[in-house]
């Protein structure tokens, strides 16, 4: 899964903090279309809300090659074997002052699978700074609620390589502890009801079921509620139905935790 944001057309100070939406499709084609149209993050955040403390999940890294040294052919070779997309940015072989000094390379970020989802910030953070050291990437991205701006062209690498989590060595903060039961992934039949609104042949079992998938991995009862919102006729929507199953979602999980 990774975050997008839907509109680039913010200002001020909550200048893409808020309204991150999940996208829950891990296909690498899907990622590499999404990463070429929309902002992103290789993260999920509790909440939809960017910020380190609200880390919940990655399954994807990312590598931001800004500064001469590594071209982009070479990180073709380098990366040939790994499962992930090479991406251009905007300044991409254009003039970008370094150190007063105007420099024209190749620009570009690598987006790497992990080998399984990360649910530590520290984890991540820990994985994501030995590649950038190891590389000689940007520096500056490598902590756990870094955004990047959407890639301009888009190459995917096809290889069976992934990354592995690399655990900090030293004790470090300990990300919020969170008391509910973490799923790998969602329901098919959920991941398809939050795309399409598409049912399975009862639409309030599917609202229902989707609600409470959400629920344990933790979201409120407004995420869920804008989430299953989809699949709910505007009537029923008028009538509070999305909010109603939120509330009950939440609730239940709450009591399964305390039981």
């Amino acid at each position: 899964m990774i975050s997008v944001h839907p509109t680039s057309k913010l200002s001020g100070a909550g200048m893409y903090k808020y309204g991150w939406e999940i996208d829950i499709n891990n296909d690498i084609d899907h990622v590499a279309n999404v990463i070429s149209s929309y902002d992103w993050c290789p993260m999920v955040f509790n909440s939809g809300i960017r910020l380190a403390e609200n880390f919940y999940s990655a399954d994807w890294i990312a590598l931001d090659f800004d500064d001469p040294g590594t071209t982009l052919n070479e990180a073709r070779e380098i990366f040939r074997d790994y499962q992930g997309i090479i991406g251009t940015t905007r300044n991409h072989q254009k003039p970008k002052e370094k150190r007063g000094v105007m420099v024209v390379c190749d620009r570009f970020r690598v987006v790497l699978r992990l080998s399984s989802t990360v649910y530590s910030s520290e984890t991540f953070k820990s994985t994501v700074k030995s590649y950038q050291l190891r590389y000689k990437t940007d520096a500056s991205a490598v902590d756990a609620a870094r955004f990047f701006f959407h890639c301009f062209s888009v190459e995917i690498l096809r290889g069976e390589k992934t990354v592995s989590h690399i655990i900090p060595q030293k004790p470090s903060k300990k990300s919020t502890p969170i008391n509910y039961r973490k799923p790998m992934c969602l329901s098919r039949e959920t991941q398809m009801y939050l795309s399409t609104g598409y049912d399975t042949g009862c639409r309030h079992e599917s609202a229902k079921r989707a609600a409470i998938e959400l629920a344990r991995y933790g979201y409120g009862e407004d995420y869920i509620a804008n989430a299953i919102k989809i699949g709910i006729p505007q009537d029923r929507v008028s009538h509070g139905e999305h909010i109603n199953l939120a509330r009950w979602s939440v609730k239940n999980i709450r009591k399964r935790n305390l039981s």
